[in-house]
């Protein structure tokens, strides 16, 4: 909050306003300090008396608290901190705007009668104690003593120091049965971050009408299964998982879950993420993702989590990062009935789960089928899901039905034939390790998601056709791994290190001593274009298998005939290589997630080139977003675009350039100019230098036709265009 807020004519002394709160009701000048006796709580407060709407304008509408529906331009959430100065210091601003809203309408009558009956509520069932009597002597409870002082933090426009000070005050008095929160920002936090729940209406005919037995009072319809346009956002999400079938797993169960309780981990990260949920007391809920990569799971507070987001992957160029029609309809201008919104999303996942037909401009049809939905899952539920019935940590591919199963302590894998077998005791303990900070990372269980188990993951949202995950990370990484186990690394180290990386990729290539921090881009840019690093350094045998696969990695980035020949042909390519590695590189056991790249040609004759699933772009779903406004990420720190609400970046004017960026240092290639090289940009100029006549040119812009290059051991390789969209 600006500090311009705090006018001098509205600022009062500590001591005064402890005085105004003293007498502000005599009761509490009779508290007593030391030991007394708690009598029994009061009833509480019914949600229906807490949640009526009052008579005035002041009815909230249920996404009041999102600001989605029915802002042109929302305004960003408070940044809330526990302790004085630092960042996000204007915590205090949460309470200031409702009331500056308030004021130039003289409402501050209406708006204590509103927010005394819903703040009130949430006091009390978010701070402990908050129905215990402060004495025996007073029948004021903790919760309406702290909204007394609310009152007065609002209408006073107290500074945060203040009120801080004077919580110290009233707490040195109160016993240490009933104490106050520490400071004005925790109790702001329980206020914020606490889930409304609203009266239930039926939406008909652009109407609110009562619903009486199940049915409209207006029309008579029955309305028992719709949805409550005027609940919680949280309510409605939860009701539109359910009809979708993410949701059909057991009721929710209370639980206090501990590193002890853990019994079940299939990724580390994805559990490490879950147990930070339940262990964080700031963690409101928590967002399911589930994409090609077989789905993840993090955290989320209410403040950043954008629900009822959809990010469909869209065969065509034009539609890459396209939003349903629901996105824009959600940051539309005017209000929509939450209903209407509900029904279109639900009628677009359905169409969608169906399968949609895309046709390329060479004619070429692909089915197309959803990719990746957003969903808001509590903290209770997903933990459900992580422990549903049946699920012991066995894998299975539904491909071809490869099943893994459970035998006592031991999890058994069945890849191409042949069985690994892993200890689950020993998964569980180093996983605990980890989390105590012990060890860095474990090997863990490799295979499916527990999530894939789930009814809504059919197709796409499988990991079957995942190049990221399954074919780089999988089977690439491991090859690396037994090269550099098997022969000595320092030449191809020295060979990679020469190697000039484009500029626009964003990552330059590393040796193979760095392995263990490789990310995807890394193994994609080593086997699609400098394979010859490694000629003459290992054996012929072991070379030749990489430079199938290498090969196999270009055919499957790009357009191909959809024929039922090409289908087989592939298939036979890539069978013949994992067997050839499982032989050749000794390694006999392959993990279902490498298996699956068997997959590859039926994912590519059904879904396109595998750019148009991988889940790149999921790995940086922020980063994606920005590529797709006008500008991109040529001058937008994506990083930053966390500051902005997602209403602000929709509302840029969206672009569709897929064009390659170039910076000193980068090789390209040019008709006009045959090889280059970028020797300086300064101005907006480009000053280029061809390395077929050794001139050098300065240019407004580089040739349209200009395509970066790799130079390999002493040889040039144009970049795909197609590795536009995997960065």
């Amino acid at each position: 909050m600006p500090r311009s807020v705090y006018s001098h004519k509205n600022m009062v002394s500590a001591r005064a306003l402890e005085r105004a709160i003293l007498n502000s009701n005599m009761e509490y000048s009779s508290i007593r300090v030391g030991r007394m006796t708690i009598p029994q709580q009061r009833a509480n407060v019914s949600s229906s008396e807490a949640v009526a709407p009052s008579s005035s304008h002041h009815h909230h509408h249920p996404l009041a608290t999102n600001n989605i529906l029915h802002n042109t331009q929302p305004p960003p959430p408070p940044t809330l901190n526990d302790g004085e100065g630092g960042e996000g210091n204007n915590s205090d601003g949460f309470l200031h705007t409702m009331v500056n809203d308030l004021e130039s309408n003289e409402s501050f009558v209406e708006f204590f009668e509103v927010f005394q009956k819903q703040a009130l509520v949430m006091i009390m069932n978010q701070i402990p104690n908050s129905r215990t009597p402060i004495s025996t002597h007073s029948s004021k409870t903790l919760g309406e003593l702290i909204f007394d002082m609310l009152q007065l933090y609002v209408k006073f426009k107290a500074s945060k120091v203040m009120m801080n000070e004077i919580f110290r005050i009233l707490n040195a008095l109160l016993p240490d049965t009933c104490k106050l929160p520490s400071n004005v920002n925790t109790l702001l936090k329980k206020i914020i971050n606490v889930s409304k729940q609203y009266q239930k209406v039926y939406h008909c005919c652009d109407q609110v009408c009562e619903a009486s037995n199940h049915c409209c009072s207006k029309c008579g319809m029955d309305c028992s299964n719709s949805f409550f346009w005027s609940k919680s956002i949280e309510t409605c999400t939860s009701e539109m998982v359910d009809l979708i079938g993410l949701r059909n797993f057991k009721a929710h169960c209370t639980v206090q879950p501990s590193i002890d309780e853990i019994n079940d981990c299939i990724d580390s990260i994805e559990y490490e993420r879950v147990v930070r949920g339940w262990k964080e007391p700031d963690a409101v809920c928590i967002t399911l993702i589930g994409g090609g990569d077989s789905g993840s799971v993090s955290k989320s507070s209410r403040k950043s989590v954008l629900p009822l987001v959809a990010w469909i992957t869209e065969l065509p160029l034009q539609y890459r990062y396209s939003f349903p029609l629901t996105m824009l309809l959600a940051y539309s201008n005017k209000p929509i009935p939450f209903n209407t919104l509900l029904d279109r999303f639900i009628s677009e996942l359905l169409i969608l789960n169906q399968g949609k037909e895309c046709k390329t401009e060479q004619g070429v049809i692909y089915r197309l089928k959803a990719r990746l939905f957003t969903f808001l899952v509590d903290l209770d539920a997903c933990y459900d899901l992580l422990c549903m019935a049946n699920h012991a940590g066995t894998s299975s591919c539904r491909w071809c039905k490869k099943n893994g199963r459970k035998i006592q302590d031991r999890t058994i894998y069945s890849s191409g034939g042949n069985e690994q077998e892993r200890v689950w005791s020993e998964i569980v303990a180093n996983y605990k390790l980890m989390l105590k900070g012990e060890i860095q990372q474990f090997d863990g269980v490799k295979g499916l998601s527990i999530l894939v188990r789930l009814p809504y993951f059919t197709w796409t949202t499988q990991i079957a056709c995942d190049l990221l995950h399954n074919l780089l990370e999988g089977l690439c990484a491991k090859l690396l791994n037994f090269i550099k186990n098997k022969y000595n690394i320092d030449t191809i180290n020295n060979k990679l290190y020469e190697i000039k990386t484009p500029s626009f990729y964003h990552r330059r290539v590393r040796g193979l001593d760095e392995l263990s921090y490789f990310k995807a881009i890394e193994y994609y840019i080593i086997f699609s274009y400098c394979i010859e690093v490694f000629q003459d350094e290992i054996s012929d045998k072991h070379y030749h298998i990489l430079n199938r696969l290498s090969t196999f990695i270009r055919t499957i980035m790009h357009p191909v005939v959809r024929s039922l020949e090409v289908l087989y042909s592939m298939k036979k390519e890539i069978f013949e290589i994992l067997q050839a590695i499982e032989t050749d590189f000794n390694i006999i056991i392959l993990t279902l997630a490498s298996h699956t790249v068997v997959h590859f040609p039926l994912s590519i004759f059904y879904l396109g080139p595998l750019w148009c699933t991988s889940t790149f772009m999921l790995e940086d779903l922020v980063g994606s977003i920005t590529s797709s406004v006008q500008g991109g990420k040529n001058n937008m720190d994506h990083k930053a675009l966390e500051n902005f609400s997602l209403h602000q970046v929709i509302s840029m004017k969206r672009v569709r350039t897929f064009h390659f960026q170039f910076e000193k240092g980068d090789y390209f290639h040019a008709q006009e100019f045959g090889h280059g090289l970028v020797t300086s940009k300064k101005d907006g100029l480009y000053h280029v230098k061809s390395l077929d006549s050794n001139q050098v040119k300065i240019l407004d812009e580089m040739p349209k036709n200009a395509i970066p290059c790799f130079q390999v051991c002493g040889k040039f390789k144009q970049v795909h265009r197609n590795d536009l969209f995997l960065i």
